[in-house]
């Protein structure tokens, strides 16, 4: 009895609950009801949940579907996961930010990618940060520099302000693909344990170097223009909202231990 699920059996299971609840004690459930069902419930019975919301003539919301497509990300059946738009357009709904959030993760190939900026854009829904930062993680895990570079161009042409995130996971491919072809030219593709757990970037970095490195080059070359004019969203600090205006004056005014503290909360150089 250590799942939710097994223990949701106690009470009926999905079946058997909403037949106690609707027709034993006449309480008719509402949208509340099967949100929470949702995560009592095997994956199995998450068709028939959303056929239940029909029977029973639920006013349904697009929470309720970004909640099922979570839940079957967090799984990785993200092929469930990307029919739920069928079931948000039956209901006569329309999908929103967080509907594309969830479903980015689902993206493991171009093909998808590009897909859901369609879908987006056919939405009249603009990307957020979140949702480009989510692409191009799964871009950068697939070595896909061409899908990097539009990602990044997305960025500029919609005006989106990268995060620290976003430039975290840009590094960290740039160093990776770095060290991998040092380490390809110096050892070949079966010269160390590094390379064989790097199958995939290592595959198409060794193929771009016998064409003479020309993907690497100009990724390397749209990379760092867009670095230049990128501006970096930072975090702020938590305690920034409580700074009052005699502490805005202490970081100009106050002692040196003082002003070197506020500058740590409003992020001023010092």
């Amino acid at each position: 009895m250590a799942t939710a699920e097994n223990k949701f059996l106690l009470c009926g299971g999905l079946t058997g609950f909403l037949e106690v609840m609707a027709v034993a004690d006449e309480v008719q459930p509402n949208i509340k009801t099967f949100s929470q069902l949702l995560h009592c419930i095997p994956s199995d019975d998450e068709t028939r949940l959303v056929e239940y919301i029909k029977e029973y003539n639920i006013k349904t919301d697009i929470d309720f579907f970004n909640q099922l497509i979570r839940k079957r990300v967090d799984r990785k059946d993200y092929k469930m996961a990307r029919l739920v738009l069928e079931d948000i357009k039956n209901f006569d709904l329309a999908p929103d930010i967080a509907t594309f959030g969830c479903l980015a993760m689902t993206c493991r190939n171009d093909v998808s990618s590009k897909r859901l900026l369609k879908d987006m854009h056919t939405s009249g829904i603009r990307p957020n940060i979140q949702i480009i930062t989510a692409l191009l993680s799964n871009a950068c895990y697939r070595c896909s520099f061409e899908h990097i570079e539009m990602l990044l161009s997305l960025l500029t042409a919609n005006g989106v302000v990268p995060n620290i995130k976003t430039i975290q996971i840009l590094e960290r491919f740039y160093f990776t693909c770095r060290e991998l072809i040092v380490s390809l030219e110096k050892y070949g593709v079966d010269g160390t344990d590094h390379l064989r757990s790097k199958k995939r970037h290592v595959t198409i970095l060794h193929e771009d170097i016998e064409s003479g490195n020309p993907g690497w080059k100009r990724y390397i070359e749209v990379y760092r223009a867009w670095l230049e004019k990128s501006q970096i969203e930072y975090p702020t600090h938590p305690w920034k909202q409580f700074l009052t205006f005699k502490d805005l004056e202490d970081v100009k005014s106050g002692s040196e231990s003082k002003q070197k503290y506020l500058n740590d909360i409003i992020n001023i150089p010092t």
